[in-house]
């Protein structure tokens, strides 16, 4: 399978599947072999159970032909039959328990391999798939490679090998009878080869609009106050209706073409044997058949029809979870673009922060064409307060994003000190940074886990203390169960500004050696900003400190203020300085700080 772009979204892969492809399954098969023990055990109760099914042919001819049933009495007879069965029902059991156990511990291998891979992206991932539609792959379809994995592969294993067993059987019974039902085999094998590629194919089809419907309602609910705020409801029904309606359409188009190839290998399987029963019949009355050995003959016909009708059923599910399996392993087989080198620079501690970004430009991967910085030369020395100013789309968040490494940049290179942060291990540089910004994300868990996020085994003071630098304690000590206290959804429990407060006592907690404040309080009163200020200065006197502000009065007093404007900087220097040197911010100072008449 050829991995496509990496600039493609994945949901317009899909016709690049339209084939019928082996390497999805080796690699789950691959996968199997970890838990050899258990897949030797289950291999061997699924031999026992088939060879059981096998063997009531020659059992119901010796009962038949020979005096097994004059010889034998009735209860040693049910004894008998009792005994069989109950041997076919524990090695089916065992059978079903053991694939059971390692399709639900190789799909959770899965989920987990999926998952870890899918947060070390960079934003530019997220920027082409939908969220959505990439949790659907989480859930939807490693539920149908749980359903192959973990019964399905082993039924069609159990009827292949009742399927070859039988024919096997038939041949011993009767040359010229099993000839004539082996001439249909290759008949039936192409029209399923054939019907199967189209099969598949509908198969993806059909998961990619359970992705797109399951994306749009995923972005509706998090977007239930605009919505209901706009009375968007009816429209959005409308929208999410047509989403279901053409998942339905795929969905019935595959079961259609699914139900047509059964059918086809029923009727084919019934005609066969139908014709069987009659030649049969013929041998018997010529005396080159046994009663017995044409009821065996009979047995292992309609045991070898029903597995090559079951064969059929579940040809069509190992080929939708094949698609499910490729739509996995695309996300397995993206390429990571934000990647640490393979011998990272040690970041030493405690970590002086000083910062250089050298002849910076930086275009989005799919911001066509535009630069969002454009030569951006500047220090920022360890210990400094720094403001960035500028309109919207000057630049501002995305020097944050670089300077996280969420990006890296086309041309020019950001150092810490003095060494180029592509040199660091990712993740150790950006535990050298606390980002708040102006929407924080709030988790679906309890206060204390939110502000203890940047560091889970902080002690219960440093998280009290946190929160009151934040201006929050009083909020949260007001809660039902204070800390304990679960926020909601996206912190939806909580005003705009208590859910930066809680942004802010996680970067507090975590005593970053770089804080980056973007509108950090843009929805916090004038009382509450002044007491988070007062924290803010508090920490900048141990850290260095970049702050992204529309609202000049918010850093009036930083050590320098950066003026940005269409990626490039304009002018930087101190408050009252800028007001005589650069009129971008006069002008903004004009609009913000002049006195009502």
């Amino acid at each position: 399978m050829t991995i496509p772009s990496q600039d493609m979204p994945l949901y317009e892969r899909e016709s690049r599947h339209d084939g019928l492809h082996l390497r999805p399954l080796a690699r789950l098969l691959t996968m199997t072999f970890r838990y050899w023990g258990r897949l030797i055990a289950a291999s061997l109760a699924l031999i026992v159970a088939s060879g059981l099914v096998l063997a009531t042919g020659p059992l119901i001819k010796e009962f038949v032909d020979g005096d097994l049933a004059k010889t034998t009495s009735f209860i040693t007879v049910l004894v008998v039959i009792f005994l069989f069965m109950a041997a076919i029902g524990v090695s089916s059991s065992l059978r079903l328990y053991f694939v059971g156990w390692i399709g639900e511990r190789v799909v959770a291998n899965l989920r987990k391999s999926v998952y870890d891979h899918i947060i070390k992206q960079s934003p530019s991932f997220f920027e082409l798939n939908h969220s959505g539609a990439i949790l659907s792959r989480l859930t939807t379809d490693s539920g149908i490679i749980q359903t192959l994995v973990g019964t399905t592969s082993s039924v069609a294993i159990r009827h292949t090998l009742i399927l070859v067993g039988s024919i096997f059987i038939m041949f011993y019974s009767n040359v010229y009878l099993a000839s004539v039902a082996l001439i249909t085999a290759p008949t039936t094998v192409l029209l399923l080869y054939a019907l199967g590629r189209r099969v598949r194919t509908l198969s993806r089809k059909s998961q990619d609009r359970i992705a797109d419907m399951s994306a749009y309602a995923e972005e509706s609910v998090r977007g239930i106050r605009t919505l209901q705020a706009y009375s968007h409801q009816s429209i959005d029904k409308q929208r999410f209706d047509s989403h279901v309606e053409v998942a339905f359409q795929t969905a019935t188009s595959r079961l259609k073409m699914r139900a047509f190839m059964v059918a086809l290998v029923m009727v084919g399987v019934f005609m066969l044997v139908s014709s069987l029963l009659y030649m049969g019949t013929l041998e018997v009355k010529h005396g080159n058949l046994t009663l017995g050995e044409l009821v065996q003959f009979l047995v292992m016909a309609l045991l070898a029809g029903g597995s090559t009708a079951a064969l059929a059923e579940s040809f069509g599910e190992i080929l939708r979870a094949t698609g499910a399996a490729e739509r996995m392993f695309e996300i397995l087989d993206s390429t990571i673009d934000i990647t640490s080198p393979d011998n990272p620079r040690p970041l030493t501690h405690p970590i002086q922060a000083d910062i250089q970004c050298q002849n910076l430009s930086f275009i989005y991967p799919h911001g066509k064409g535009k630069k969002a910085l454009d030569d951006i030369t500047l220090s920022i020395d360890n210990g400094e307060k720094l403001a960035i100013v500028g309109p919207s789309g000057a630049g501002k968040s995305t020097l944050f994003q670089l300077l996280m490494r969420f990006y890296d940049p086309q041309q020019g290179t950001i150092t810490l000190n003095g060494n180029d942060i592509r040199s660091y291990n990712v993740n150790e540089l950006r535990a050298a940074y606390a980002f708040v910004s102006q929407d924080p994300i709030i988790f679906a868990a309890s206060a204390r886990e939110n502000i203890a996020y940047a560091r889970p085994d902080a002690s219960e003071a440093d998280i009290e203390q946190a929160a009151d630098d934040a201006a929050i304690l009083d909020v949260i000590l007001s809660l039902p169960e204070r800390f304990d206290s679960y926020l909601g959804q996206g912190g939806i429990l909580l005003s705009g500004g208590e859910r930066q407060r809680i942004a802010l006592a996680r970067a507090f907690l975590s005593k970053p050696a770089i804080l980056l404040l973007d509108e950090a309080t843009s929805a916090v009163d004038s009382a509450r900003e002044q007491q988070i200020q007062q924290a803010v200065d508090k920490l900048s006197a141990q850290c260095t400190t970049i702050i992204i502000a529309h609202r000049l009065a918010t850093v009036m007093g930083a050590d320098r203020i950066l003026v940005l404007d269409q990626g490039k900087i304009i002018a930087q220097g101190r408050h009252q300085e800028l007001l005589k040197t650069c009129d971008l911010y006069a002008r903004l100072a004009e609009m913000q700080l002049q006195k009502s008449p």
